[in-house]
């Protein structure tokens, strides 16, 4: 009886704490194997899912890079337009000093050539004036150019006159001293 006794304490004491101690952790494993065939199971939507995510970056990926590219052909197309404008804008300020310049130049050109055609006005109304003053001295001379026609006719025909009259005078005395 003392091994039946021995044999029960045995169990009771070793067998039966060893076999609930082994069917806890028979329940941890069967509870871990259960994570594990549930994770099992998730495993192949996981990597489907992580194949999709992979194909969608690197989609994304290849429009980021061509979105990059049009932007860079953009920006390379936007800096050559922006230097064409610098080098137009230059041009023309170029354009607008050379302008400047030759605007004060034809004004100091125009201001010399009204200033020359003002003194040739001025010298054609000198002139003009010198022209009355000479149409009035040639009147005036050609009044006393007349006055003095008039005079030496007048004398002429007085000389005239009084040859005839010494004619005369002469005749009456050669016919005076043709009597005596």
């Amino acid at each position: 009886m003392r091994d039946a006794e021995d044999k029960a304490n045995r169990y009771e004491n070793f067998y039966i704490p060893k076999m609930k101690e082994t069917r806890k952790f028979q329940k941890e494993v069967y509870n871990e194997l259960e994570k594990i065939r549930q994770d099992a199971e998730l495993l192949p939507s996981m990597f489907r899912a992580e194949a999709v995510f992979r194909k969608e970056c690197k989609k994304e990926k290849d429009e980021a890079v061509d979105k990059m590219a049009v932007a860079m052909k953009q920006h390379n197309k936007l800096v050559n337009e922006r230097d064409d404008l610098k080098n137009e804008l230059e041009r023309k300020q170029r354009l607008a000093i050379q302008a400047i310049a030759a605007r004060g130049n034809m004004k100091s050109h125009l201001d010399e050539e009204k200033k020359k055609n003002d003194d040739a006005n001025r010298k054609i109304a000198e002139l003009k004036n010198e022209i009355v003053e000479a149409g009035k001295e040639v009147m005036k001379y050609k009044k006393k150019h007349d006055e003095m026609f008039e005079s030496v006719s007048g004398l002429n025909s007085r000389i005239e006159e009084l040859e005839q009259h010494k004619i005369h005078l002469l005749e009456k005395l050669k016919g005076f001293v043709s009597k005596f």
